[in-house]
């Protein structure tokens, strides 16, 4: 087993990498570390950008894929009968955060909201005990936001040593 590891960054599939790189600036915050133009490595033969939350180099890979790898574009990720990505989350640090976040989410446009606000609880037959948003971004990826998750008790968010 390897030992003392940490999520560092998550790596998505876009269509369009200048597209996808607004939106996560915009509505998630992300500042942009470096883009790379399609072909720049012989391995990886699209388009690449590197974003960060904080002092890491990256959370965020996104890359872009040819126009014929997706059949249908803004369809949300979950309930495809495919494999790939889920969902990306994000813990906001309270209440007043998470209404903020969801205020903000449910003033754009162009933000499809899936799923909530809800509180994911035993009511439900779902677990965690948090209040949490579920939208897509331009792609299809499908973020949620939360706060105050009860299954996650000694965790140290990265606000906490602010």
């Amino acid at each position: 087993m390897i030992r003392n590891l940490r999520l560092q960054h998550m790596g998505i599939k876009v269509r369009d990498l200048d597209r996808s790189i607004k939106f996560y600036h915009e509505v998630l915050g992300f500042q942009l570390r470096s883009k790379h133009k399609e072909g720049n490595h012989p391995e990886t033969p699209f388009g690449s950008a590197f974003m960060y939350l904080d002092k890491y180099h990256h959370q965020l890979a996104i890359f872009s894929v040819p126009h014929d790898w997706v059949s249908q574009e803004g369809e949300d990720t979950v309930p495809r009968k495919d494999i790939g990505l889920h969902h990306l989350a994000f813990e906001v640090s309270g209440k007043k955060d998470f209404e903020d976040a969801v205020s903000f989410i449910k003033s754009r446009e162009e933000i499809r909201v899936v799923w909530g606000p809800l509180r994911l609880d035993g009511t439900n037959g779902l677990w965690g005990g948090h209040e949490a948003i579920y939208f897509l971004d331009p792609d299809g990826n499908r973020i949620e936001i939360f706060h105050d998750s009860d299954i996650f008790v000694g965790s140290a968010p990265a606000w906490v040593n602010k």
